[in-house]
């Protein structure tokens, strides 16, 4: 019989960091504040001091917290790498939504609805993320998806439609992977999609002064 013990422990460290990380993005751990020593932030979540460790270690990965030798764990918050976001404004009401929605502090964001100059802006730029909006009746939105994946560009989409079908969802997974979110989304919703597709920069190293 398999044993699902190392999964298990896998599962509760990870549990833990989203845990902490919602603590220090609601501000009861603001930026810059001392998390609890290490023990005690163990006893509160009721895990193991190994498992802690695993947690925090995945967390100073992400950016959201900072490890001062003899002085405890900080929390942060992560920089994203600004990267490229192509809206593919077949619905109109739709894009505009979700655009107003994006950190455009930290994503470049461009947008067209032009077959032609989706493919030309695919081809000579480099995208982090496509964000197709479209019915799943548009006909068009199908036919520039297929020209796209047609020229060989791999670029991770998502389907943002008011009215996903399973014919929609097959005829787009036809064409290449995809993920669908049924519209209309809200700010989580399009942070979290954005997170997966981004790295929280590499910080400095800090001074030795």
């Amino acid at each position: 019989m398999t044993s699902h013990a190392g999964y298990g422990r896998e599962l509760r460290y990870i549990r833990v960091a989203n845990t902490i990380r919602q603590s220090i993005e609601n501000g009861s751990y603001p930026p810059g504040a001392r998390l609890p020593a290490q023990h005690q932030l163990a006893a509160q979540q009721g895990v193991a001091f190994n498992t802690l460790r695993q947690a925090l270690d995945l967390l100073d990965e992400q950016g959201y917290v900072i490890r001062r030798v003899g002085r405890g764990t900080y929390a942060a918050v992560p920089d994203l790498r600004q990267g490229s976001v192509l809206v593919l404004a077949f619905d109109a009401r739709v894009s505009d939504a979700l655009v107003s929605l994006l950190p455009a502090g930290d994503w470049e964001i461009a947008s067209t609805a032009a077959q032609r100059e989706a493919i030309t802006l695919l081809a000579t730029k480099s995208f982090s993320l496509v964000f197709a909006c479209m019915s799943s009746r548009d006909a068009a939105a199908f036919e520039t998806l297929a020209a796209i994946r047609s020229r060989g560009i791999e670029v991770p989409t998502v389907i943002v439609s008011p009215d996903i079908t399973i014919d929609a969802v097959n005829r787009v997974l036809g064409l290449g992977p995809g993920v669908f979110l049924r519209a209309p989304i809200d700010r989580p919703q399009a942070l979290q999609t954005l997170r997966l597709f981004a790295r929280p920069r590499q910080r400095p190293t800090p001074s030795r002064n």
